[in-house]
């Protein structure tokens, strides 16, 4: 069974619409998750929230008045996508490329067949069924410009993203339905770095450059670690600290062992 969150404001009124929100929310390993969890107390004042953070055996859309989808491409999303393509909302892209998301849903399950009918939709905007691809090479996996939006939004009604170049890129699929474009909010926090530079062994002068979130593929993580192999020669003793969820197509353990020569 899915689990949800029922959000009670008493400063909610009795016509609030009905909405529902589909989100991974903490612990999960997620930026969207601690987005989530931040918008939830506003977003209650003003509507009839309910929240889910995993998709239900049986949802009624019919309950609710909208459904909003919280997409990216973190596994925690598949079952989200799944849903929206079934039913239908307004979707909060996170960002404007899905490719690693479609990829992990079906290659990633050992399923090129699967995979090669989504590529198909989004260059031709059809199923795989309705046109001949005798002729036309496709190699596994394409590339990542393909940013495999294109049936998720022939399948929303309406269309929530965080920056112009994600709106232009929707458009750019056709996406002709309503689009709000609302940038992210920043909480800036003063933290002590003392007790956490001690944990690690890190001197105070010691400057440090992180890496954070789920190190797919496009965050470029192999690109920063010969930059910083660079960085090193001009600024000895600088530490660079990779935190997050690892990717299949990325080991970094390894690569981090072979530049160091370990």
């Amino acid at each position: 069974m899915g689990s949800s969150r029922n959000v009670d404001e008493r400063s909610r009124t009795i016509s609030s619409p009905r909405v529902a929100l589909f989100s991974p929310l903490p612990p999960s390993r997620s930026g969207t998750a601690d987005y989530a969890a931040a918008l939830i107390t506003e977003l209650a004042r003003l509507v009839n929230l309910q929240v889910f953070e995993t998709v239900p055996r049986r949802f009624d859309p019919a309950a609710f008045d909208v459904v909003v989808y919280q997409i990216a491409n973190n596994p925690y999303h598949a079952a989200i996508y799944e849903l929206a393509l079934r039913h239908p909302g307004v979707i909060v892209l996170h960002e404007a490329n899905l490719h690693h998301l479609i990829q992990g849903m079906t290659l990633h399950r050992g399923d090129e067949r699967a995979y090669l009918r989504e590529v198909t939709y989004e260059i031709f905007g059809r199923e795989a069924e309705e046109i001949s691809l005798k002729d036309v090479p496709l190699e596994i996996p394409q590339p990542h410009l393909f940013t495999m939006l294109r049936r998720l939004l022939d399948r929303s009604t309406a269309c929530i993203v965080h920056s112009s170049y994600c709106e232009r890129e929707a458009r750019l699929k056709g996406f002709r339905g309503p689009i709000a474009r609302i940038t992210h909010g920043t909480a800036i926090r003063s933290l002590d770095a003392r007790p956490y530079r001690d944990t690690l062994g890190i001197a105070p002068e010691t400057p440090v450059i992180g890496i954070f979130g789920y190190h797919r593929p496009d965050k470029k993580a192999w690109d920063c670690l010969r930059v910083f192999s660079d960085l090193l020669a001009m600024a000895p003793g600088t530490k660079l600290l990779i935190a997050g969820q690892p990717h299949p197509e990325v080991p970094l353990e390894e690569t981090v062992k072979s530049m160091s020569g370990l």
